[in-house]
């Protein structure tokens, strides 16, 4: 499967956020010398210091569709909406651009087993939200190599008057 086409793409080593910085960090020191850790490893009480910064989807049916199983406020704050226990179909019907090229995103992380990361303006189609910049970083989990069965996605959220520097504090919400 090829990447989602996006302007926006760049490599984790070029992200600035120091929330989605601190989750990829963490997600290398958990992961070791494998592909993507498992989602047994995640701890919350590890997560604290960018907690709020985190969302966890599980892939259901073996990717015909994604559950939110944890929306951090970050997150809510900037989508206007919390996810927590919706599908993407369930989504599609409300924000359809949003939830396919979500769902197209998480297809390429679920299958490919790479981690996929974004810096960029939210436009005027993906819905009305406070927030019009974003850094996320999109991750795999798995208990095996070959197969991911939850993303584990951390992102920050900035109103464009903050987005010119992501390494000031992420929205004046703190870590």
């Amino acid at each position: 499967m090829t990447a989602p086409e996006s302007p926006f793409r760049i490599t984790l080593q070029e992200l600035s956020s120091p929330a989605v910085v601190r989750g990829v960090a963490y997600w290398n020191a958990l992961r070791g010398a494998r592909r993507f850790p498992p989602r047994h490893a995640l701890s919350t009480r590890e997560m604290a210091p960018f907690l709020r910064h985190v969302a966890l989807l599980q892939v259901l049916d073996g990717g015909a569709d994604y559950r939110f199983r944890l929306v951090g406020d970050a997150h809510v704050e900037a989508r206007g909406y919390d996810f927590s226990g919706d599908t993407i179909s369930e989504i599609r019907t409300e924000a359809p651009l949003y939830a396919n090229r979500s769902y197209a995103l998480y297809e390429y992380v679920r299958t490919t087993g790479e981690p996929y990361a974004l810096r960029g303006p939210m436009t005027a189609k993906d819905a009305d939200w406070s927030m019009t910049y974003r850094e996320c970083a999109f991750l795999p989990l798995g208990p095996v190599d070959d197969l991911v069965d939850f993303l584990f996605v951390v992102g920050a959220y900035f109103f464009q008057a903050c987005a010119h520097d992501m390494r000031e504090d992420d929205a004046g919400k703190g870590p």
